[in-house]
């Protein structure tokens, strides 16, 4: 039955696993499928296979009909395979039961073909399906190469909505705060990573509350320190930035944190480098000062005795 699909232009397989304990109409429904240029996994014909089935062969779309031979039905399959994979189904179905297709929308299908079906309408609803489960794929993929990028990003990000309430954090944040994501996720960003004035020691105006009103923070020279979770002070960078929904209202901001310890340990010894070398050459300039005064007085004295004895 399997019949090798072509990839679309965005590189997308369609491939199906047909579950239906009516053979005749599961390879019906197979052959439609292999004239729009699908890709027919397989047939089964119980919930438990269907499971199987998924598991071994990873279909893109698995047309499941409700009522099936078996320990479990169509329906408790379904959840098990979006639970599992995240693979969605379209449903068949001959019946109409209210009950029936309440349960059934709990599996979150793509759609429905009611049998017996006609070939128009299979074609249209698994077309509609195959184009969300790309839609789905895509944005899913864009958010996993998202996490990933935060997840491996050396600076702390922390995002809090437009009442300033964390709402994530990724794991070089949970690290500079030293607090838990699921701990925190809620509560007020300046209750989870306040910031004092580094030189006089005072709590600055947390910059999301900032952000979200608009206020333009002074600049602070001598930098921020931020009190951990362990009630350590840990000198940072700080910046933050709204974001906006596509009809550009506010919906939250985005709070960047950059240990800069190291800098100011660096900042520290050039200091106390320039200090040293200052003294150093203070010192030597002294010292050829005093050389030079004395060698001018001993170029007078002879001076002056040379010309006595003139």
């Amino acid at each position: 039955l399997s019949t090798p699909a072509t990839p679309d232009a965005s590189g997308f397989r369609k491939r199906l696993l047909v579950v239906d304990d009516e053979r005749i109409v599961a390879e019906d429904i197979s052959e439609c499928l292999a004239a729009m240029g699908c890709e027919v996994l397989g047939i089964a014909i119980t919930g438990e296979q269907a499971i199987a089935m998924t598991a071994s062969h990873q279909p893109d779309l698995v047309l499941m009909d409700i009522c099936l031979q078996g320990h479990i039905d169509g329906i408790e399959a379904a959840l098990a395979i979006r639970e599992r994979w995240q693979i969605p189904v379209v449903f068949l179905t001959a019946y109409s039961d209210p009950g029936v297709l309440q349960r059934a929308k709990q599996a979150g299908p793509l759609g429905y073909i009611v049998k017996p079906f006609d070939e128009a309408g299979l074609r249209t609803t698994v077309d509609l399906a195959l184009h969300r489960c790309e839609l789905e794929r895509a944005v899913r993929d864009n958010r996993e190469w998202f996490v990933t990028i935060l997840t491996s990003m050396q600076d702390g990000v922390l995002v809090a909505d437009t009442q300033a309430r964390l709402c994530f954090m990724n794991p070089a944040a949970e690290r500079l705060t030293g607090w838990d994501s699921l701990r925190v996720a809620g509560q007020p960003a300046a209750h989870v990573c306040p910031l004092y004035h580094a030189e006089t020691g005072h709590q600055c105006p947390h910059p999301v509350l900032a952000a979200l009103t608009g206020a333009v923070p002074p600049p602070e020279p001598s930098g921020f320190l931020m009190l951990r979770s362990d009630s350590s002070l840990l000198p940072v960078d700080v910046s933050a930035s709204v974001v906006r929904d596509r009809m550009g209202a506010v919906s939250g901001v985005v709070l960047i944190l950059r240990d800069v310890t190291e800098a100011h340990r660096t900042t520290r010894e050039l200091r106390h480098h320039r200090q040293h070398l200052e003294a150093v050459v203070k010192e030597r300039t002294s010292r050829l000062t005093d050389a030079n005064a004395r060698l001018i007085e001993e170029i007078e004295e002879r001076k002056r005795a040379e010309a006595a004895l003139r």
